[in-house]
């Protein structure tokens, strides 16, 4: 037993807690008194009642259209309907008075029963249906950040496995362990909290924090991340953050946080629907104290007279103006592979003004490919023979700090290996690099390269094996045996491939080296190759040097998609990723974007969107995995890619691309911008006849009449909202 994992750290004062998933703010719907929350009822009763409500009233009015007297039927139906939208509202009602305020909740309903007592009670079922189902279109987006969280949480590992002192092994909840505790973290395994490696290495998967594809190499005094995978090696690591301390953790707390963030603008309405119904109020006594006491009406006139204001004032056409433009434009959408999840993100959408873009998995496919592979022949640059020390792996002394790089085994073999062959050249016995590629049965240098990448890559799980697999396969490749394989962590593989050294790493095996050998434009291909935004891998192989050349494709619609959101007026386009810079540049030069923020953390994510936000107001996101989810809820409005995004993403974000297809968001936009303008015409369509009707209702408009033209207006509503189900030309 090492030394490292015999001290354990004095338990702390209070014990660390797992860090429970926020509970989302309290929904101020009184139906979630009514149920447990999570029953059926909480979540679908109030949709299935509006729906039932409609379908009787729809019943009811086809089949005894000019019927009068109304038969039995007739009312049993009406009066369901009636009863069944009244229970919602009652209760919305009823909280509103509760909470000391008078909302257009309470106006609706006393509408509803005013037209029941004057013998109206198809109308008052109406109003009461109407606001029902836009009620129960807000409750599916209430639930969203419950489910969010609970995503994020399943990245914790129930249990860890301690090592003690004296070498033994036990589990223990997550709550229960201590900072300074030696945790062992199996192959295939979660790392259960934040901390450093103190023994072993391993390939670690922190797409949960960075978004990354390509997994970290991690050795002796490297951080890693709770929720993160262990995808290969033995590890044990130390505690070093709390349970509720640790960057996953943190992620939870910002995603609960964005999303309440956004409570302002969802209380717009109510704040409105208040000095509405308190309005209307007003205006209803002081009609009926007018007629009756200044003006000498009969009790029974000006009681008419002040109802029917009332009712003609009732918001029917005003609630159902923003519903059925919403309903219209959800439905269009969805028919595109789009759901969205609320009516408000519409108008945020309209007014978009600045898009932000993750990269992996966003702006490109997510999965990587070997696009070429490079034969680098080192005779073409210049030779320094007169640097006895040429490819002995040792450190200048300004590279004396680069210790991880500079004791490498792994780097000192390429470096010896490298060295011999550019000493053959020095001498003049000259390397015979097509006899070296006939020797091994191949055409071409390319081939041999990419056969003996095969061959050190068999057994390995990376991406970028897999794509190197493919790509032997694609050209009918016979693998040959490695033997004497040796892996090293963050530098590369190696191997005796038909009887020759074979070394396969990243571009780390060239550090300290570019300055010192023949190899100088190997290191500039590298330097170009990252430029451009891919990925370099370094190969070496009996005397002959290569680079692979790997990419994440960028998508075939994304510049396309860039192209015609600049041409909406949308600007700035942002990239934000936490890849390195190179890359991340050379994609964002690629597709025309306008600003690139690369190597960040869903904290860093989260601060530049929020700086966005301030600046602009109206911000989207565009992103797919856990660590854009913070983004995304602090968005003005967050869209996920659907089919390869992760749950948190999907359940943070506010749209969601199902059809995984970028290219949608332009169309998105625009019907956007539509739905708005069908909102602001049946808004203000809405709102000068509930003024004509009620000027003329103070001069004794008949109820029938303005029955018909309450009724009429909501219908014309409605027809004008319908439109967008055409969703308009997509270009």
């Amino acid at each position: 037993m090492s030394k490292s994992m015999s001290t354990v750290v004095a338990e702390p004062p209070v014990r660390p807690q797992t860090p429970a998933a926020p509970q989302p703010p309290e929904h101020p719907r009184t139906i979630h008194l009514l149920a447990h929350q999570g029953s059926w009822f909480s979540k679908h009763g109030e949709f299935a009642c509006a729906i039932t409500a409609g379908a009787l009233l729809l019943i009811s009015s086809i089949i005894y259209w000019g019927v009068d007297p109304k038969p039995l039927p007739w009312q049993i139906m009406t009066y369901t309907a009636f009863a069944l939208g009244f229970f919602f509202g009652a209760a919305e009602a009823w909280q509103a008075i509760r909470e000391g305020k008078l909302d257009i909740h309470f106006l609706m309903v006393l509408g509803a029963v005013l037209a029941l007592l004057i013998g109206n009670p198809q109308d008052g079922a109406i109003l009461l249906f109407l606001f029902t189902l836009s009620g129960s279109l807000e409750d599916y987006a209430m639930r969203r950040t419950q489910a969010a969280l609970d995503s994020l949480m399943k990245l914790f590992p129930k249990e860890a496995i301690v090592l003690d002192p004296d070498g033994s092994q036990r589990k223990v909840k997550l709550e229960d362990l201590q900072l300074g505790d030696h945790v062992l973290v199996k192959p295939g395994e979660n790392v259960p909290a934040d901390g450093s490696v103190l023994e072993g290495s391993s390939a670690i998967d922190e797409s949960a924090i960075t978004g990354e594809y390509l997994p970290r190499e991690k050795t002796v005094n490297a951080p890693v991340f709770a929720g993160t995978l262990n995808q290969s090696g033995r590890l044990v690591i130390r505690v070093d953050k709390t349970a509720q301390d640790t960057t996953l953790a943190k992620i939870i707390h910002l995603v609960a946080e964005a999303h309440e963030q956004k409570a302002p603008v969802e209380q717009l309405f109510d704040r409105i629907g208040t000095k509405y119904t308190l309005v209307v109020l007003a205006a209803s006594v002081a009609t009926f104290l007018t007629m009756y006491f200044a003006l000498g009406f009969v009790l029974k006139d000006a009681m008419y007279r002040a109802i029917t204001l009332l009712i003609v004032a009732s918001p029917c056409a005003l609630i159902i103006s923003t519903p059925v433009v919403i309903l219209s434009a959800i439905a269009s959408s969805a028919r595109r592979g789009i759901v969205m999840k609320g009516g408000r993100h519409l108008e945020s959408l309209a007014a978009l003004k600045a898009l932000v873009f993750d990269k992996t998995g966003t702006l490109t496919s997510g999965q990587v490919r070997l696009v070429a592979i490079e034969f680098v022949d080192s005779r073409k640059s210049p030779l320094h023979c007169d640097w006895p020390t040429t490819g002995s792996g040792q450190a200048d002394e300004d590279e004396k700090d680069h210790n991880v790089f500079m004791s490498s085994n792994l780097r000192k073999e390429f470096a010896g290996n490298i060295a011999t062959t550019e000493q053959m050249l020095c001498e003049g016995r000259e390397v015979k690099i097509g006899c070296t590629v006939l020797k091994h049965g191949e055409t071409d240098a390319q081939r041999l390269l990419l056969k003996v990448a095969a061959a050190l890559e068999a057994n390995s799980t990376h991406p970028l094996a897999a794509a190197v697999s493919r790509a032997a396969k694609e050209q009918d490749l016979t693998i040959p045996k490695v033997d004497d394989f040796a892996q090293e962590a963050g530098m590369g593989l190696r191997g005796m491939v038909e009887g020759e050294p074979a070394i396969l790493g990243s571009p780390n095996l060239l550090h300290g080296l570019c300055h010192t050998l023949s190899v100088n434009r190997l290191c500039e291909r590298v330097s170009q190759v990252e430029a451009q935004g891919e990925t370099a891998v370094v190969i070496y192989y009996g005397g002959l040097a290569g680079i692979l050349r790997f990419q994440d494709t960028v998508r075939p619609d994304a510049k396309a998609t860039v192209d015609k959101l600049h041409a909406l007026g949308v600007r700035p386009l942002v990239m934000l990723t936490g890849d390195n810079h190179r890359v991340a540049e050379g994609v964002a030069k690629s597709l025309g974007l306008d600003e690139v923020r690369a190597e960040l953390l869903p904290q860093d994510k989260l601060t530049h969107v929020s700086e966005l936000v301030k600046q602009y107001q109206y911000v989207g996101m565009v992103g797919d995995g856990i660590n854009d989810a913070p983004a995304l809820a602090r968005a003005t409005v967050g869209v996920a890619m659907g089919s390869i995004g992760s749950d948190a993403a999907l359940q943070a974000a506010d749209v969601v691309l199902l059809s995984d297809r970028i290219d949608r968001l332009p169309w998105l936009i625009q019907h956007a911008r539509r739905a708005r303008t069908v909102m602001r015409q049946n808004l203000a369509f809405a709102i000068c006849v509930i003024i004509t009707l009620a000027i003329f209702s103070l001069f004794g408009l008949p109820m029938p009449l303005g029955v018909i033209g309450h009724e009429g207006s909501t219908l014309l509503v409605v027809l004008n909202g319908l439109r967008l189900l055409a969703g308009g030309r997509e270009q």
